[in-house]
């Protein structure tokens, strides 16, 4: 008896894809009761697309990038805005 073998697959057609959007994400890093770091995120748009016996294809697109430092003590709160 032989095993049975998968068919081949034909070139380009896709394996696997995904696509993520989301309008806002707002992220906070506390410790105890005092908030350390905040991030912000607008805009973030993902996809992927693998095609068979070809190449992977990744876009991400992001609007904007905020992350501040919450602390007291900071003289510079913002740490990156993009």
């Amino acid at each position: 008896m032989k095993p049975e073998s998968d068919p081949p697959v034909p070139s380009g057609a896709t394996k696997f894809s995904y696509s993520v959007r989301a309008s806002s994400i707002s992220l906070k890093l506390c410790h105890l009761d005092c908030a350390l770091l905040e991030m912000r995120l607008s805009g973030l748009e993902s996809d992927c697309v693998f095609r068979a016996n070809d190449r992977c294809i990744f876009r991400l697109y992001l609007s904007s990038l905020h992350i501040d430092d919450m602390s007291d003590a900071t003289l510079y709160p913002k740490v990156l805005y993009l």
